[in-house]
């Protein structure tokens, strides 16, 4: 867990994880593993209750924020994946995001940054009322 961490962290890939680390390939299939099983969501789902829970709030959220972010895209990243925002004259991509009222994420979401907001919006607005039914579509 730390590596991954370390990873997080750091931005380093994997295979140059430093060598008091288990073996770069080893950590990737744990990561790997844990992400397509949802662990880092279950994770993340029981960090913030608890959280809300200490500020004295109800460990499920029943209003939210959403924002969106347009960055330029690396060169590592897929020109296929990139778009422009006309607005900001970014060629990159896109960063959705759905928080609680606390600052707490609900939900991700990566685009072209083309994508207009409210196609994300719609796709973030559906997951969230999926994942935490005390929050209503209205």
């Amino acid at each position: 867990m730390n590596a991954i961490l370390y990873v997080d962290r750091t931005g380093v890939q994997w295979r140059y994880l430093p060598h008091d680390f288990p073996r770069w390939n080893s950590v990737y299939g744990y990561f790997a593993k844990w992400q397509r099983d949802g662990i880092f969501t279950q994770l993340n789902g029981l960090l913030r209750e608890l959280v809300r829970e200490e500020e004295g709030r109800n460990a499920e959220p029943s209003a939210f924020l959403i924002d969106a972010q347009s960055a330029k895209a690396s060169t590592s990243v897929p020109a296929m994946s990139q778009g422009t925002d006309n607005a900001k004259k970014i060629v990159g991509r896109k960063r959705s995001i759905v928080t609680d009222t606390l600052g707490l994420l609900l939900a991700v979401l990566v685009t072209a940054a083309g994508v207009q907001d409210s196609a994300a919006g719609t796709r973030l607005l559906d997951q969230v009322a999926a994942d935490h039914p005390a929050i209503r579509k209205t």
